[in-house]
């Protein structure tokens, strides 16, 4: 049953060893760990719709990265500002592939940037 639930859950990352030792009765499994922390910036993109957004308009934001396939990631989006620093976050859902999009209401900012997990910053300016 452990084990069943642990292949289960390597099985998300693809790529996993299995080694046993029958003299020992020794089971060992070695599956990465997945992180947003950059680890996997070569597979993992982000897209927004366009360079320059325009304030009220919608803005399509797309994801994609093969090691989060299936799950939900966090795109967080701020004016850029160091003065006054405003932010908000946009969930998006990905398919069994890593892909998915979601929208964001563009706000009244000058500058509008996108950061997701393992992927660069997409910056775009703001229009009125």
């Amino acid at each position: 049953m452990l084990l069943a639930r642990i292949l289960a859950t390597a099985a998300a990352a693809t790529v996993f060893a299995v080694s046993t030792s029958a003299a020992a009765g020794v089971l060992a499994i070695a599956a990465p760990v997945i992180t947003s922390s950059g680890n996997d910036a070569q597979s993992a993109s982000m897209s927004v719709s366009g360079s320059v957004l325009t304030q009220g308009s919608t803005a399509t934001i797309s994801y994609f990265n093969p090691a989060l396939a299936g799950q939900w990631v966090c795109i967080e989006i701020d004016n850029g500002s160091r003065r006054h620093p405003l932010s908000t976050t946009v969930e998006i859902q990905l398919d069994a592939c890593g892909r998915g999009t979601g929208t964001w209401i563009v706000d009244c900012w000058d500058v509008a940037k996108f950061n997701g997990p393992g992927c660069a910053e997409v910056t775009c300016a703001v229009t009125r």
